[in-house]
């Protein structure tokens, strides 16, 4: 039987399509497709770059609390990670959740719980300051335009809603985020086996994330959300230049901002790979209450799509370019094994035993 979250996200992604693929057969196909052809190389070439800042402003994000929770790796690799993460968020139905733990096993020689921390907490005061934007163009739209009352509550209510989920995670990640979820387990007596056999690698990523607010600077907490900040800014002029391009050229910069911002909702929901529908859905709802050309607001939802796409397949060329170096090094270490004896391995053996008769346990990092 198909759960009410699962059959919700179904009819707002069948509503989405729906929508656009009537807004599309509206409009006369022909003439959408020739607003879209108004775009030049050259212009495709600048929003290509300008989608490259944007990745260069999350890699160094998260290589800032990397290192806050004890992690050191180099800025490609992080970049590279980053961009095999969105392959994955945009390609599957996980609202990008997906990618954000599969980023974690794209970067080498770095400690798995090191990488898991860091990744939780990225993508925290990443939420942190999208929630910001947000509440301020909700303040911006409400003083902007003559919204219908349905629109102010449902916008302000999930406003409030993100605040109270935004602040009670940033108070559990400084008390223990997992510690809280374990003494839960542990009182109602559920022994999760998964959970069993990894509750020493959740503990020490759970410090991890409570001792990146305790060791570092608030200034450092404070470059990483002014990062994000500035990122949803250059995502505004991304989209805004985009819509110039496509003919919407009376579109202000404030307008921008506020689709930007207010369409940030549709990332929020999971469901389907891409938010295939639910963005759509989104958007052609924030063209008609923002006044945006309707013919000019599909040819961008068509542009949105096609540079997702494009990096997600810059991410699953990294992806399959890593799974390769992988491959190649385990084959390489197996071969070795197998070919040249190790001559101290009567000293391991030896200390394996000893350690065993201490009653030590060898804890090995992944």
């Amino acid at each position: 039987m198909i759960s009410k979250q699962r059959l919700t996200t179904i009819v707002l992604t069948i509503t989405g399509l729906g929508l656009f693929g009537f807004a599309f057969l509206h409009l006369d196909p022909k003439k959408v497709l020739e607003t879209v052809g108004r775009v030049s190389a050259l212009e495709l070439a600048a929003l290509f770059l300008l989608r490259l800042v944007y990745w260069l402003f999350r890699a160094v994000a998260w290589k800032t609390v990397l290192s806050g929770c004890g992690g050191k790796a180099s800025f490609s690799h992080l970049l590279q990670a980053r961009l095999a993460g969105h392959a994955v968020g945009f390609l599957t139905p996980s609202s990008k959740l997906g990618g954000e733990a599969f980023k974690v096993f794209m970067v080498p020689r770095v400690p798995r719980r090191c990488l898991a921390a860091s990744a939780i907490v990225d993508k925290t005061l990443e939420l942190q300051a999208t929630v910001a934007m947000v509440a301020l163009g909700i303040v911006v739209a409400l003083a902007r335009i003559s919204m219908p009352p349905l629109y102010q509550r449902i916008f302000l209510g999930l406003t409030a809603v993100l605040i109270l989920l935004i602040f009670l995670l940033l108070r559990q990640q400084r008390r223990g985020l997992f510690a809280g979820i374990l003494h839960f387990l542990d009182r109602r007596g559920w022994r999760i086996p998964l959970v069993e056999r990894n509750r020493r690698s959740i503990s020490e990523a759970d410090a991890r994330i409570s001792g990146f607010y305790s060791r570092t600077r608030r200034s450092t907490r404070a470059f990483v959300l002014l990062l994000y900040t500035a990122m949803i800014l250059w995502w505004t002029l991304e989209i805004h230049l985009n819509l110039r391009f496509v003919g919407a050229v009376d579109v202000t910069p404030d307008l921008s901002f506020l689709l930007v911002t207010l369409g940030s909702f549709a990332y929020l929901l999971p469901g389907t790979p891409g938010s295939i529908g639910i963005y759509e859905a989104t958007y052609l709802s924030l063209y008609t209450i923002l006044g945006i050309p309707l013919r000019a607001g599909l040819a961008l939802i068509l542009f949105r799509r096609i540079l997702a796409l494009a990096w997600a397949g810059i991410g699953l060329l990294i992806i399959a370019r890593i799974r390769r170096i992988q491959n190649r090094e385990s084959a390489g270490n197996s071969h070795s094994r197998s070919r040249v004896p190790d001559p101290h391995a009567h000293e391991v053996d030896h200390l394996d035993h000893v350690v065993q008769n201490s009653g030590g346990k060898k804890d090995i990092d992944q």
